[in-house]
C-alpha cells in the first residue's frame, strides 16, 4: 500500500513540473508575442517617418497588419496550451484512474 501511495505521489509530482514547464514556456512565448505586438509595428512606423522613403499611410497600414498577425499568434498560443494541457490530463487520468475501467459487452 505504501509503494502504491508513493507511485501515486511521484507521478503527481511529474504531472506538477511537466505543467509548470508548461506554463514557463507559456509566459516566455506570451512574453514574446506581447514585446512583439508594440515594438515591430514602432521599428517600422519611426523608420518610415525617419526616412521618408515610404508613405505614412503605407507604413500604418503595415504596423496594423503585423499587429494583428502578433494578436493571431497570441491566439494560437493559447490554443496550442489549452490542448496540451488537456492531453497531459487525459494522459495521467489513463494512467491512474480514479474510478475502476470495465468493459460493457
Amino acid at each position: 500500500m505504501f509503494y502504491f501511495q508513493d507511485e501515486n505521489f511521484r507521478s503527481n509530482l511529474r504531472d506538477r513540473k511537466r505543467r509548470e514547464n508548461l506554463l514557463k514556456q507559456w509566459r516566455r512565448a506570451r512574453n514574446l508575442t506581447f514585446a512583439c505586438q508594440f515594438l515591430v509595428p514602432g521599428i517600422f512606423l519611426v523608420y518610415g517617418y525617419i526616412r521618408n522613403h515610404i508613405e505614412l499611410d503605407l507604413i500604418l497600414w503595415l504596423a496594423v497588419y503585423i499587429l494583428i498577425l502578433f494578436q493571431r499568434a497570441d491566439q494560437m498560443c493559447n490554443l496550442i496550451v489549452a490542448h496540451s494541457v488537456l492531453e497531459e490530463s487525459r494522459e495521467s487520468s489513463a494512467a491512474h484512474p480514479t474510478v475502476p475501467q470495465t468493459v460493457l459487452r
